[in-house]
């Protein structure tokens, strides 16, 4: 009996790979984004930081020292400015961090779904090949059967032949049948049997 031979199994093999390199590629992808998320809310959480500490210094009382008071306001200025385009920048990376794990997670999606259908194709294949192995050994044990039994109906036949042929009578000079023991009983009776 043949082998089971799936005629995809390399192309099977090669997109199990692939699935393989589209999963660690996704999960990269979104560790990557996982820590720009993180960069990103530690960077608003800073900015609401500042703005909370100066909506208080607003409300405190006001500084004697007038220049330190508008140098610290400058410098805030400066720094939110800053703060807000490295924000804008960080909010763009983590977008496109984001996509970049939406596509490795759609190229993943497709190599599974080929995948999936070459592993049902290899399925049907296997068991069509079960199929035909089954009435292959069907086919065989049938055989075999069919050789044993006309074995014994041969060997009942000559057996029959054999056993239907009959000794022919012993027959003397003038053609008449002759009471013999090996006639009658296809043996040669002893001397103590014909005695009787």
């Amino acid at each position: 009996m043949k082998r089971f031979r799936f005629r995809l199994e390399t192309l099977l093999r090669l997109q199990r790979l692939r699935q393989r390199l589209a999963e660690q590629e996704q999960a990269q992808a979104y560790q990557r984004w996982s820590a720009m998320r993180e960069q990103l809310q530690a960077l608003q959480a800073h900015a609401q930081e500042i703005s909370h500490s100066a909506s208080s210094r607003l409300t405190s009382a006001p500084s004697a020292d007038a220049i330190a008071a508008e140098q610290y306001w400058f410098l805030l200025a400066e720094h939110l400015v800053v703060l807000d385009q490295i924000l804008k920048l960080a909010r763009q990376q983590e977008e496109l961090h984001r996509q970049a794990w939406q596509q490795s997670d759609q190229r993943r999606l497709e190599i599974t779904r080929k995948v999936e259908a070459l592993n049902w194709l290899r399925e049907q294949a296997w068991q069509a090949f079960r199929r035909e192995q089954r009435i292959f050994e069907q086919h065989e044990m049938d055989e075999l059967v069919l050789r044993a039994w006309s074995r014994q109906a041969e060997a009942r036949s000559v057996h029959l032949t054999v056993g239907s042929l009959e000794l022919p009578e012993t027959v003397n000079a003038s053609h008449r049948p002759v009471d013999s023991p090996l006639a009658a009983g296809g043996q040669i009776p002893t001397s103590e049997e014909s005695a009787r």
